[in-house]
């Protein structure tokens, strides 16, 4: 014990903890997987998943971006990354083109279908968060993203290096 009054845990309290945040942090991500597809089922049938529209997301944010950017920013290998673009290049929703500066530069960006896609899809995602994270008050979510961001960033720092 220390001069809070705390007592450490031990090894196997620890490794239960952290086995049930595992456990929670898998179903929490099939419920909203579930609830999404449930969404894009009655909406769309474009068979549209969560990295479908993670990656059409953060090409909305600008007006293009290379393939490697996109890459990096969904933390997905360059193979993935193609395979994921010929789908939504399939569905019309972005386009490739080569970079005028650098012909062997292939870069994307999303079409005025895929911008519209988006716009619907950006709010039943935001339909399916509030009702799974509306249970939790104002404080626990701060806390959950504070608690999210220091994993994100430990892992940045540890893994990309």
């Amino acid at each position: 014990m220390n001069n809070t009054g705390y007592k450490p845990l031990t090894f196997m309290e620890k490794e239960l903890i952290i086995r049930e945040i595992l456990d929670s942090m898998y179903l929490i991500s099939t419920r909203f997987e579930r609830l999404f597809r449930k969404c894009l089922r009655t909406e769309q049938k474009l068979e549209f998943t969560p990295l479908h529209l993670h990656a059409a997301t953060a090409l909305a944010e600008k007006s293009q971006m290379k393939m490697s950017e996109l890459a990096n920013r969904l933390s997905l290998t360059t193979p993935s990354t193609t395979q994921l673009v010929d789908k939504l290049v399939e569905k019309k929703v972005i386009e490739r083109f080569y970079d005028s500066k650098d012909r062997r530069t292939v870069c994307i960006k999303l079409t005025a279908f895929g911008k519209k896609v988006v716009t619907k899809m950006e709010c039943e995602e935001s339909k399916v968060a509030l009702e799974i994270l509306g249970v939790l008050s104002e404080s626990e979510l701060k806390n959950l993203l504070t608690i999210h961001q220091k994993i994100i960033a430990h892992h940045t720092l540890t893994y990309t290096k």
